[in-house]
């Protein structure tokens, strides 16, 4: 049956045209598909929320959190918490990531930048890092894009990097996106 609505949206997209049946019924179709659930609909679990809410209080104490969605693709989860100030550390536990079946996996995570700005003094800034490896399988790359503004919006994080190689998250990239490039 013809949504009524739909079909006078239809038609009147077309002024002083007549509208046959067969492009009245796509339209419908095209709009009931936005209206449709993606297959994929990755919710973020409230440690998360939690987690971050703790790290952004922590004043330094915990250096960053790394976030994976989980193996049946319903959910962001906590990954682990860091607290060494060697953003190697990081660097390299983010980029080191496995799947379950131990290959290279994407992640998220926030990591609290402090850097010095001469004549300004110390600055912190918290930045979110999305890390799909080029070698990353179709599907996942498209669910971590799919849910990465939905996470970073969620954490209320302003300042981000997309990553896709270990170079692209060297500490000289960081700092220069955490401090607009003032450091």
């Amino acid at each position: 049956m013809q949504h009524p609505v739909l079909t006078m949206i239809s038609r009147s997209s077309h002024p002083g045209k007549s509208v046959g049946s067969r492009a009245r019924n796509r339209f419908p179709l095209t709009f009931h598909h936005l209206l449709t659930p993606a297959p994929y609909s990755v919710q973020i679990q409230d440690d998360c929320i939690t987690a971050f809410q703790d790290f952004s209080r922590s004043h330094g104490k915990t250096k960053y959190i790394i976030y994976k969605i989980a193996d049946d693709k319903k959910s962001v989860v906590v990954d682990s918490v860091g607290k060494d100030q060697d953003y190697e550390v990081f660097r390299n536990e983010l980029a080191d990531a496995k799947d379950s079946q131990g290959r290279v996996a994407p992640r998220y995570a926030v990591y609290d930048v402090e850097y010095e700005l001469p004549g300004e003094g110390k600055r912190s800034k918290i930045i979110f890092i999305s890390w799909v490896p080029s070698e990353t399988p179709t599907l996942w790359s498209m669910i971590y894009a799919s849910t990465r503004e939905v996470l970073k919006n969620a954490l209320n994080v302003v300042t981000s990097i997309h990553a896709d190689d270990k170079s692209d998250i060297e500490w000289k990239t960081v700092l220069k996106e955490a401090s607009g490039g003032k450091a």
